[in-house]
C-alpha cells in the first residue's frame, strides 16, 4: 500500500508512480514482442529463401 509521503502537490506524484511504472512496463514489454516478432520473421524469410535456391 502506498503512503503519502509528501504534503501539498508532490502527493499526486507519489500516488501516480504505480500507475506510471505499470504502463511503461506494458508499453516496454509490448515494443519486445513486435521485435521479437520481426526477427522471427526476418529469419523465417531468410530460411525460406535458401530452401527455395536449393531446389
Amino acid at each position: 500500500m502506498l503512503k503519502k509521503v509528501v504534503n501539498g502537490p508532490g502527493i499526486a506524484w507519489v500516488d501516480l508512480q504505480p500507475e506510471f511504472t505499470k504502463s511503461l512496463l506494458q508499453t516496454i514489454g509490448g515494443g519486445v514482442g513486435r521485435l521479437i516478432d520481426a526477427d522471427m520473421n526476418e529469419a523465417s524469410t531468410k530460411s525460406e529463401a535458401i530452401q527455395a535456391r536449393s531446389r
